[in-house]
């Protein structure tokens, strides 16, 4: 992690112009980015790969993340609504650096609470899509939805991030976990049906961070190998349940578009918003 008493960034690779170039010279590994303009960091980012999610950043899709929804916001301020080619123009003006780690959560909320980088501050409620909304944390940040689902209060984030430690951590209710998944998926994969109970698996969609993410909703059934792509981002479930493998997972390409299987109650169905952060968080696909 920097020295966030000393240098902030310390360990970063040397600031480039944010180009395609500089974001094709980036290893494609979990980490952090910070976005650079006239010498003050305005955005901090991490990602589970940071080729990948530097390139769509310069897609300037708006809608995509709160990096390109602020600064839509600023250059709105300037005349006409801004188009995703301004967004991009704008991110290209500016200096890119990035840091590999393991903890890539960890290190970016050290940054944002040393730095208090002025694009990395909340979207309004009624302007977040829902892809931008944070992971479940605990009881008290669950909601009930008028379909009976339990959904996740976006404002819990901060303080539960903090709270993980990736190195060590006690799973707490694992086992319950999986055997309340065991019994909504029927004991067997969502996507294969395999039913070899012991090669079968409790998934998190959004990361383990203490017992109350073993919500049934958050999480799925599968087989031992499928759980590792999914952790991956190598598949990932877009809201309508529908599975998606990423190029280069040839062998499994046999999956992809097809729906996977549900359990019988609404309230177990895997959550809307979770599978589209991993989506973006960990598949990094806008």
């Amino acid at each position: 992690m920097p020295d966030t008493l000393s240098d902030p960034l310390s360990g970063f690779s040397p600031a480039r112009p944010y180009t395609r170039d500089a974001a094709g010279d980036a290893p494609q590994t979990p980490g952090v980015h910070v976005v650079i303009e006239n010498g003050e960091v305005v955005y901090v980012g991490s990602t589970g790969d940071l080729r990948r999610r530097l390139r769509q950043h310069l897609t300037g899709n708006r809608g995509s993340s709160v990096l390109h929804d602020q600064v839509g916001r600023l250059l709105d301020q300037r005349g006409a609504p801004a188009a995703a080619a301004d967004i991009a123009n704008w991110l290209a003006h500016c200096d890119l650096r990035w840091l590999r780690t393991d903890d890539a959560r960890g290190v970016k909320e050290a940054l944002v609470a040393t730095l208090g980088p002025r694009f990395n501050r909340h979207v309004p409620k009624e302007a977040r899509l829902p892809e931008v909304s944070a992971q479940v944390l605990n009881v008290d940040d669950l909601v009930n939805s008028p379909d009976g689902r339990r959904s996740i209060e976006p404002e819990a984030a901060a303080e539960g991030r903090r709270r993980r430690l990736v190195e060590v951590t006690a799973r707490q209710g694992q086992a319950d976990f999986r055997r309340r998944l065991m019994e909504a998926y029927g004991n067997r994969c969502a996507i294969t049906g395999c039913d070899t109970e012991a090669a079968l698996q409790a998934a998190h969609i959004d990361p383990y961070d203490g017992p109350a993410t073993n919500q049934v909703n958050n999480g799925l059934l599968l087989r031992a190998d499928l759980h590792n792509l999914l952790d991956r981002g190598l598949i990932w479930i877009d809201e309508s349940y529908v599975l998606h493998v990423v190029g280069g997972t040839e062998h499994y390409s046999g999956y992809h578009g097809q729906r996977i299987r549900l359990p019988r109650r609404i309230e177990d169905l895997p959550d809307p918003e979770a599978l589209l952060r991993h989506r973006r968080d960990v598949a990094c696909i806008l």
